[in-house]
């Protein structure tokens, strides 16, 4: 693979804003006041999947809330 290739590559990878709090299910269901069980069986939220582990974005999450496109 090239360095051209290489570069590339890197130019499309999604950028995350490095300011994003990312949040457990526990943490999400707190700060929005519901049930954990209600964050796990909304399967349209915005959630990063690393391994078992889930995280939210809580700015994606806001913007998935009030009914905006979240990346």
């Amino acid at each position: 693979m090239s360095n051209r290739d290489e570069t590339k590559r890197r130019e499309e990878a999604p950028k995350i804003p490095l300011s994003s709090e990312l949040l457990t299910t526990k943490e999400l269901a707190q700060k929005l006041k519901v049930s954990t069980r209600k964050i796990e069986l909304d399967h349209k939220l915005p959630r990063i999947l690393w391994g078992r582990n889930v995280r939210y974005d809580w700015a994606e999450v806001m913007e998935y809330l009030k009914g905006g496109a979240a990346v």
